[in-house]
């Protein structure tokens, strides 16, 4: 894909995807303690969600030094 056409928040989505932000979103699961009563979980969700969108409102060219602008 041309620079133009590759979202950033799509390039962290990508190259973070083994990574859990933290320890219940990993795939199994994971281990946190503070589960089933923690209140946190769908905020994060949700934080997560909104920085990917806000870092896919620019592409791989608005980010790049040739782009000529800084």
């Amino acid at each position: 894909d041309p620079p133009g056409r590759i979202r950033i928040g799509d390039v962290v989505r990508y190259l973070e995807r083994d990574q859990a932000m933290v320890e219940c979103f990993r795939a199994d699961g994971g281990q946190c303690n503070l589960l089933p009563a923690c209140r946190l979980r769908l905020t994060l969700s949700r934080a997560k969600d909104a920085f990917i969108e806000t870092l896919n409102e620019k592409s791989l060219a608005d980010m790049s030094l040739i782009s000529g602008t800084p």
